[in-house]
Formats: C-alpha cells, sequence, structure tokens
C-alpha cells in the first residue's frame, strides 16, 4: 500500500468502501449506508448518529465515511471536539441550519462532534433543542471512548446509538498484511494492540521505518 498507517482511514486517505474497515467497524459501515439510503429515500430525512467504544475502533473513520456516503463538501462540514461545544456555538450554528441547503455542497450538512462526552451540562438543554429541529438535509455524528449508557441518558435517545467494537487479533493481522509486514511481526504488533487499531497502526509505521530495509527499497514497495 502506497500509504503511511498511521493516515490510513483519516482526511488524508479517507474511506470510500465499508471494506476499507475491518471487525465490527466493517458492520457499522454497512448500517451507515442503510441508514443513509433510507434517510434520501425519506425526503432526506435528517440523521442523528453516535458512536461509542473503546479508543481505536473505527469511530473517526467512520464519521469520515458518512462524510463520503452524503457527499459533504468541507464548505458544509461543521467539526468540533466536545469542549468547543458551547451555547453560543450551537446557537451560532442553528442559525446557519435554518438557511436552505444547496446541492452544490453535497446531499447533506454534517456536525461532526468528536469526544462527545466532553459537551458542558450547561450546552446540554440547548443541543437537544436543535436535535429535536434538524432541519432535513442535515446529519449530526456525535464519538466518544466512553461505554453509552451514560450518553443514551443525557441525549435521551434522541440518537441512534451504536457500540463500535474491537477488532479480533487476527482482523488486525489482515489489515496490517496489506502494508507486507512479515506474518509473525503482524501477529505481535496485533497481540500488543490489545483490540487498539490505531496504536497497531503506529507500531507497524515505526516497524516500517526502522527496520533494516532501505529507504530506497522501502519506497519501492510502498509505491507497488
Amino acid at each position: 500500500m502506497n500509504i503511511l498507517p498511521t493516515q490510513y482511514l483519516t482526511p488524508l486517505h479517507p474511506p470510500t468502501s465499508a471494506d476499507d474497515f475491518i471487525g465490527p467497524a466493517r458492520l457499522v459501515a454497512r448500517n451507515l449506508e442503510a441508514m443513509v439510503k433510507s434517510a434520501i429515500a425519506h425526503d432526506y430525512a435528517p440523521l442523528k448518529i453516535f458512536l461509542g467504544g473503546p479508543s481505536g475502533t473505527g469511530k473517526t473513520g467512520l464519521a469520515l465515511y458518512l462524510q463520503h456516503l452524503l457527499a459533504v463538501s468541507k464548505w458544509a462540514l461543521y467539526e468540533f471536539n466536545g469542549t468547543d461545544w458551547t451555547i453560543d456555538q450551537a446557537r451560532t450554528l442553528t442559525s446557519s441550519l435554518q438557511l436552505s441547503h444547496n446541492d452544490v455542497f453535497g446531499l447533506y450538512r454534517l456536525i461532526a462532534i468528536h469526544e462527545a462526552d466532553r459537551i458542558p451540562d450547561a450546552s446540554e438543554v440547548y443541543s437537544l433543542t436543535l436535535l429535536d429541529n434538524l432541519p432535513r438535509r442535515t446529519a449530526i455524528i456525535c464519538t466518544t471512548n466512553k461505554k453509552l449508557g451514560e450518553m443514551e441518558a443525557r441525549f435521551q435517545r434522541r440518537f441512534k446509538f451504536t457500540e463500535v467494537q474491537c477488532p479480533t487479533n487476527a482482523e488486525i493481522v489482515e489489515l496490517l498484511r496489506r502494508w507486507e509486514l512479515p506474518e509473525a511481526t503482524a501477529h505481535m504488533i496485533a497481540a500488543g494492540a490489545c483490540g487498539n487499531v490505531g496504536m497497531a497502526m503506529n507500531e507497524a509505521e515505526e516497524w516500517l521505518q526502522t527496520t533494516v530495509e532501505s529507504p530506497a527499497s522501502r519506497d519501492e514497495r510502498l509505491a507497488a
């Protein structure tokens, strides 16, 4: 593969197919496809998605995949960390969402809130109002590394909640082998990652950069 492992399923190399994911995240990606198809069929109904689960299971990549499925342009993407989701920010965004959405910016507008468990309590009530009045052609996806029970209570089931589980070691090995890592090395990295794909990708990149393979031959292999 001609990209570095840490660039995979990031804005530098976003997912374009459910097969770009492994394990449980692949199943979630296919569920996103079905949800988007249904929403579009129902006159571009709003989408409200909340992904939880351990770190490194693909939640950020899934948010990128939703952006791809909805053909969202950078001009129609509103991305935040939970700590940045203040009342003033929510109010400003709510006002802009009332404006008619132009197809030139994609099928939908997308609000992505990462680490949504960090949304300040003071912003929660206003967020519920926003969710209740989310206009058509608008989607919101939130992610958290926490278990979803607390978040479901906070947002009173206004989202479609999904827990993204860790992949198996064998599934991580399958992914790492795309970079032609020796099988023994891939198994060792997968075992140490304990289901955290991000950690495995960091370890794989470190191995690729420190192996005895010469830089020239490594560049040839990655470019193949």
